[in-house]
């Protein structure tokens, strides 16, 4: 069934913790931007209430199809604006993890602190409904040193989210990337397959 009415809205904080704080309250919430349009404004109002409980700097909220597309094509573009900024001749390194929703806050913060210190262009980008974020990071091929960096960083950040009680990866899988950090799990996996599959 296709919902009478739909909502979005935007808002904006001082820091990443706060963001994602709110964001994993309001999922917590169940607010939806779906149903009829009764719903939706209530639901928006409840969602705008715990944006301001979290310090929330501005809340926009779409009145039509053409705000909607608008304030979505922010989250959609996101990542190509970071790869706009980048220097000529940087590499990008995209991870992302997938922590509970409580742990979500301290994930990203410990991140992003790290991430700083290190002295290259870093975002993080998430729909963290499910816990998952992604954390881009733009370095020099040609500085080992900035290399390294990163991996450490990655590995660092891999590590945090089993620790809080997450997983590798939200959504990019564990191919090639990834396959050497959870290897346990793939080795259940294979078990699995050559169990029903063989051939």
């Amino acid at each position: 069934m296709i919902p009478a009415s739909y909502g979005v809205a935007l808002a904006t904080f001082e820091n990443l913790r706060n963001a994602a704080s709110a964001a994993a309250e309001m999922i917590r919430s169940a607010s939806r931007f779906s149903g009829t349009e009764a719903t939706v404004k209530d639901n928006t109002q409840a969602v705008q209430t715990i944006a301001k409980s979290f310090a929330c700097e501005a809340f926009e909220s779409a009145r039509n199809e053409e705000q909607m597309d608008a304030l979505w094509s922010a989250r959609r573009q996101a990542y190509w604006a970071s790869l706009a900024v980048r220097d000529k001749g940087t590499q990008v390194w995209s991870t992302d993890v997938a922590v509970p929703l409580s742990r979500l806050a301290d994930l990203i913060e410990i991140c992003q602190k790290r991430a700083s210190k290190l002295g290259i262009f870093n975002s993080i980008i998430g729909h963290v409904g499910d816990g998952n974020f992604h954390q881009i990071m733009m370095y020099n091929p040609d500085i080992p040193e900035q290399k390294q960096a990163v991996t450490s960083c990655v590995n660092r950040m891999v590590d945090d989210a089993i620790a809080m009680g997450g997983t590798v990866s939200g959504e990019h899988g564990i191919g090639l990337g990834k396959k050497e950090l959870d290897r346990p799990t793939l080795g259940v996996m294979k078990a699995l397959k050559d169990t029903l599959d063989p051939q």
